[in-house]
Parts: structure tokens; sequence; C-alpha cells
């Protein structure tokens, strides 16, 4: 699903700080998956879901918010999150079981099906040069496989976490090299962007029994 999506990014002006801001929705969407498939206890739905919406709401009070005013775009914007948390929480029932050996080819299989249409989709709506679109696909693809041995170390929520450590990572940075002059709400804003990240990286009770 998620290559599918990004097709529609092509042509739509999707603002950075839209796509910042959907993604982070991840770790959310994640959680809530998760708890309908029955993987995860009950107290640690309350324990993931508040940090997840710390660091959302972190976020909006330090980039702009974006503008919603086309359709395809907004659209986009609600797809991505949905379909890379659902799909995570779906994978990550796979992975842990090592005898569902097949269930997890069909899975990857399937996930490399997907990929390689919306490579070929891209190629020959967008004429994109042969050289170029090979080795970005090819890129993409040991991506998108680190990130599924990631989720099968990990798991979901910390994997998940990744949507609010980048955005960490930027403004932290931005706060060294540029020097803002702190406010109420930056400053708020980084402190549940931070406490969020910390939180989502912690392992669950279940993990430190282990």
């Amino acid at each position: 699903m998620g290559p599918f999506v990004s097709l529609a990014l092509t042509g739509h002006g999707i603002e950075p700080n839209g796509i910042t801001l959907s993604l982070a929705l991840v770790p959310i969407v994640a959680t809530v998956a998760q708890n309908a498939i029955g993987t995860s206890a009950p107290d640690h739905f309350a324990a993931r879901t508040w940090p997840a919406f710390a660091a959302v709401t972190g976020l909006l009070l330090l980039i702009p918010q974006p503008s919603f005013n086309d359709p395809v775009r907004d659209a986009v914007l609600l797809l991505s999150p949905l379909a890379t948390g659902i799909g995570a929480a779906l994978f990550s029932t796979v992975l842990p079981d090592r005898k569902h050996s097949l269930a997890l080819a069909s899975a990857l299989s399937c996930a490399a099906l997907l990929f390689g249409a919306a490579w070929f989709v891209h190629f020959f709506l967008h004429h994109a040069t042969t050289h170029l679109s090979s080795l970005a696909a090819l890129l993409d693809g040991v991506t998108a496989t680190l990130l599924l041995f990631s989720l099968m170390r990990i798991g979901l929520t910390r994997w998940a976490s990744q949507f609010a450590l980048v955005p960490l990572a930027v403004i932290l940075e931005g706060l060294v090299l540029l020097r803002p002059s702190m406010n109420l709400y930056n400053s708020s804003g980084t402190a549940l962007l931070l406490l969020a990240s910390i939180f989502l990286l912690l392992p669950q009770p279940a993990e430190k029994a282990l």
C-alpha cells in the first residue's frame, strides 16, 4: 500500500510539514491497530497511546500547520499513516512466530509485488531515466528490507517511534544551529516531543520480563 500512496504524492505539492504531521500519527494508528488485532494487553494500550498523542501535540506547537485545500493531497495525508500503521501492525503479528514461515513468505512476496507494480507504473507515467529509476528502486527496496528487519527486532511501538524521533532530531539540530528565541510554544513542543520519544522507545513490561 505504501508505494501506491507515494505515487499520489507526485504533482500535488505535499508540504513537508504536512507529511511530517501525517506520519506522526503512525504510532497512534499502530497502537490502535495492535489493540484491535488483540496482540497487546489492555494496560499496554494506554501506556503507548499517550506518548503518541504527546508527539503529535508537540509537533503542532512547533511547525506550521498545513493547508487542506486539495482532495487528493488530503487523501494522501490520511492514507499515509493509516497504511503504514495498520500494515506494520498486521505484519508484526506474523514476524514473531517463526513457525508461520509460509505466511511470512507470502507477506514478503505481496510486499515485493506491490513495490514492483508501483515502480512499474511510476516509470511509465513519468518517463524516468532507466538508470536513475532502477537505482532508486534498488535503494528503496534495501530500505524497505531494513525496515522489516527492524520491525522484527525491536517491536511495533519502538519501530513506529521513528516518526517522532526524526522530527525531534531535525528540531534539535535547528535549535543548536539557528539558536532561535525560545517561547512557551516551542519550549512546550520540544519538551512534549522529547518526552514522547523517550516513552515510545521504552520496552513494554512483557519485554522487560524476558
